[in-house]
């Protein structure tokens, strides 16, 4: 989809900055590497006059909400640099500044953004709402992909419509290029392979998709594209997890996955693939706390 054109009155240009899990109530090394791209972006005068949202809830564990904690990482960035470029903080003075504190996901973000703007009187019902969205490379390569094989599951696809119900037209451009995407800034090991875990999540949703009843189109033809990718993900998963003995026990969790993986073929019905996805949901979701850099491990983290 490329967006329309936002130069009219009514188009109003928001710029979505998606939240992550704090650590101890504090931003974590990806959640700080947004909130530098969107420096970088005012530095370079790509956002002006606009709203600018910082998104996420407190979340189990934390006593401050993600959506505080980045914005207060962007202020102190802000007054770190003032004496070299006090610039910066009159860009962010000519931006409306909102925070979301409610939201548990992405569509939650948007949705109650939406809302809350029209509360305040900085949308109208009937206007255009122009979204680009700031986050991690990974993240939004994975809205994206799953947002364009299978738009019934999509996030985005959700998001417009329940704008649509409060009159708010939503425009989101699907070229990752035209967001603002910030590096993932781990490269070891277990970096590669929670990465690698993240790729699952497509085939996640497609299984999701099955047992919800969400396509109407030739399920084969759904499933190849995840399956290819849900594959491709766990063979180079085993190669490097090969690479170190420190993970080798997790070798037979991988390979439940790639079962689940086989054994919910089109021919399944619903009903035969749900227990399917809950052993596949139920694993991955451990896998990605395993290899996630930024998670705790203290105490049954596991649970």
């Amino acid at each position: 989809m490329n967006p329309e054109d936002t130069s009219s009155n009514n188009t109003k240009k928001i710029y979505v900055v998606l939240g992550k899990r704090l650590a101890a109530d504090q931003l974590t090394l990806e959640g700080q590497s947004r909130i530098d791209r969107l420096v970088m972006a005012l530095r370079c005068n790509e956002i002006d006059n606009s709203v600018l949202a910082f998104c996420g809830g407190v979340t189990k564990g934390q006593t401050v909400s993600e959506a505080s904690a980045m914005y207060c990482y962007l202020v102190s960035q802000v007054d770190e640099c003032s004496n070299q470029c006090g610039s910066l903080s009159n860009l962010l003075n000519r931006n409306h500044i909102l925070l979301e504190e409610s939201s548990t996901n992405t569509v939650e973000n948007i949705e109650n953004l939406a809302i809350e703007l029209l509360k305040t009187g900085q949308l109208q019902a009937g206007n255009q709402l122009h979204v680009t969205f700031i986050s991690s490379d990974y993240h939004l390569q994975r809205i994206f992909e799953i947002q364009q094989l299978m738009d019934e599951q999509g996030l985005l696809g959700t998001l417009k419509k329940r704008c649509e119900q409060s009159g708010l037209t939503v425009l989101v451009d699907y070229d990752i290029s035209r967001h603002f995407v910030a590096q993932y800034p781990y490269q070891h090991l277990e970096a590669q392979l929670f990465l690698l875990c993240d790729e699952l999540t497509t085939y996640r949703v497609y299984l999701e998709g099955v047992v919800r009843h969400s396509f109407t189109r030739d399920l084969e033809s759904v499933r190849y594209e995840p399956y290819r990718i849900g594959n491709s993900a766990l063979n180079r998963m085993n190669a490097l997890i090969q690479q170190s003995e420190k993970w080798s026990f997790l070798v037979s969790s991988i390979e439940l996955l790639r079962e689940c993986i086989e054994a919910t073929h089109c021919e399944q019905s619903p009903q035969m693939i749900e227990p399917y996805l809950i052993i596949f949901d139920t694993h991955l979701a451990l896998l990605n706390r395993w290899f996630d850099p930024e998670q705790s491990h203290a105490g049954r983290w596991w649970r």
